[in-house]
């Protein structure tokens, strides 16, 4: 008797040695809302009949494939669960149209048929996501900079669920994150997050490339969404600077007759780099003498 209590046990263990096994599900990373999701669950039977595969939702079974019964396929009602019954199969459920409340632990199960009635499940997480509408928003830049001068910006990418990961990027060269600045994310009051990245830069003339200095924002979710901003900047060339000198300053009552009426000194004022003539002198009395009686002849003629 217990000879054959142990053979039948070691035909037991046998048979589930070279039963059912490798069962792994395969869920995307991530699914936009309103799209569909498709879910497979792979399996090695070796060599066992199938008997079933069940499909749960957070240990909630909501659709079921069982091959010899007619149809094969059973959907049991689950919020925000639709199971498209015409894609879906042994290996694979797809679902319709999942929203935001559509994530969630998943897990398919898979039976053996007789002799073995073998039975191993496996768990996956599905992520649905809302993706923004529109590509990240770069604001607080200048159009030209100094050398020295510090860059500050600010990237936001608008509404999503979860918030969108942002990244920076200088000539596309990826920002070291000391120059970054991680500030909250805005939660809207429909549950959508806002997430905002700051760069701080100090800019020196290595940064730019032909005077010019390529600033990029890449928001990204998963492999599902990808967008990015990018602004250019240029350098500012130093203005050229003229040294002015003030004109002296005239002062009228300290001036020398000669200053004050210049345009008589080549009559009235004669140079003093050289000294005068006699002759010079003596045409210059004569003249002053018979000036009078020139103006009272010009006078009386006209």
């Amino acid at each position: 008797m217990c000879k054959k209590l142990i053979l039948v046990v070691y035909l037991l263990l046998h048979e589930g040695v070279f039963a059912l096994r490798d069962v792994k599900l395969t869920i995307p990373a991530a699914v936009e809302r309103g799209k569909q999701a498709k879910l497979r669950c792979n399996y090695d039977m070796e060599g066992d009949p199938l008997y079933a595969v069940k499909w749960y939702k957070s240990d909630r079974e909501f659709f079921r494939y069982t091959p010899l019964d007619i149809p094969p396929f059973k959907q049991f009602s689950t919020p925000y669960i639709n199971v498209v019954e015409n894609l879906s199969n042994g290996s694979f459920v797809v679902l319709n149209n999942v929203s935001l409340e559509s994530s969630g632990k998943f897990s398919c199960e898979v039976s053996a048929d007789a002799p073995s009635f073998y039975t191993v499940d496996a768990v996956g997480i599905l992520q649905v996501v809302e993706v923004p509408k529109e590509g990240p928003i770069i604001k607080g830049l200048k159009s030209r900079y100094r050398l020295n001068d510090t860059l500050k910006a600010e990237c936001t990418s608008i509404k999503s669920h979860p918030a969108a990961n942002l990244t920076w990027f200088v000539n596309d060269f990826q920002v070291d994150p000391v120059h970054l600045r991680r500030n909250r994310a805005h939660l809207s009051p429909d549950g959508f997050y806002s997430p905002r990245l700051g760069l701080r830069l100090l800019i020196t003339k290595q940064l730019f490339v032909n005077g010019r200095l390529r600033i990029r924002c890449l928001a990204s979710m998963h492999d599902i969404y990808t967008k990015s901003s990018e602004i250019s900047v240029e350098i500012e060339k130093p203005k050229l600077r003229y040294k002015t000198t003030p004109l002296p300053i005239f002062h009228w009552e300290d001036a020398q007759p000669a200053e004050r009426y210049p345009h008589t000194t080549l009559i009235f004022a004669p140079s003093t780099n050289h000294k005068p003539s006699v002759g010079n002198s003596i045409h210059s009395k004569l003249f002053l003498v018979y000036l009078p009686i020139l103006v009272r002849v010009v006078y009386i003629l006209r």
